[in-house]
């Protein structure tokens, strides 16, 4: 019991860590989506306090113009909202443009009403990279049709967390590696297919890094 406090705890402080900088959406609704993104594909919109896709199914994407890094934390939370449909949420990390980039996603994949299945893929929409490692490029999860999910990259690995009741705490845990480095950049946002819901999306600064870096040593350590 103490070791699961201690590790909720350290998890908190994690959380409080990446907060540091994003965008709650918490604004009128608006087709203009502010100074701070650059929307490369789709035309994205403000609606009751979160971004949306166009309601199309068309492969959208926007950018997070005040951060960059070259091993970014992203993190945002996803609804399911309307019909059940062909649909999917993705974080992108390491963005250049649109071939060339870091596209990790969740998915409705048989329009059921729920997202069950994640793509890890180089390139908008994209594909999955040669001599992928960790496992094959999509997977099947547990349905669920709301959670926050942040993506981590570390050398050329690549982790995505998914924390269903919104806890500090995933579910599920998945890393793949071996991506090629040679043509990627620094840029991070947001992917959205069929009118796609984001909420609360963040990305911490470098010294929230360290922190978060050290409240994870501190929960292997107790574990």
């Amino acid at each position: 019991m103490l070791r699961i406090a201690f590790g909720l705890t350290a998890l908190a402080l994690i959380s409080s860590a990446a907060l540091a900088q994003g965008d709650d959406f918490n604004r009128p609704n608006s087709t203009n989506m502010g100074p701070n993104w650059t929307e490369v594909a789709g035309d994205w919109r403000i609606e009751n306090n979160r971004a949306r896709s166009q309601a199309a199914p068309a492969t959208d994407l926007m950018i997070f113009n005040p951060w960059a890094s070259p091993a970014p934390y992203v993190e945002a939370e996803v609804y399911y909202e309307g019909s059940a449909r062909v649909t999917y949420a993705a974080l992108v990390s390491l963005y250049a443009d649109l071939s060339n980039n870091l596209f990790v996603k969740v998915q409705d994949n048989n329009a059921n009403g729920d997202f069950e299945r994640v793509f890890f893929y180089y390139g908008n929409n994209g594909s999955a990279w040669p001599g992928m490692t960790g496992g094959p490029y999509y997977v099947d999860v547990t349905p669920f049709t709301q959670a926050r999910i942040w993506t981590i990259v570390s050398g050329n690995n690549i982790t995505l967390n998914i924390d269903r009741d919104m806890n500090g705490v995933p579910e599920d845990v998945l890393t793949r590696g071996g991506f090629p480095t040679g043509s990627l950049g620094v840029m991070v946002g947001l992917g959205g297919y069929n009118n796609a819901s984001f909420d609360n999306f963040r990305v911490p600064e470098p010294a929230s890094l360290t922190l978060l870096s050290l409240a994870l040593l501190l929960v292997r350590r107790r574990g």
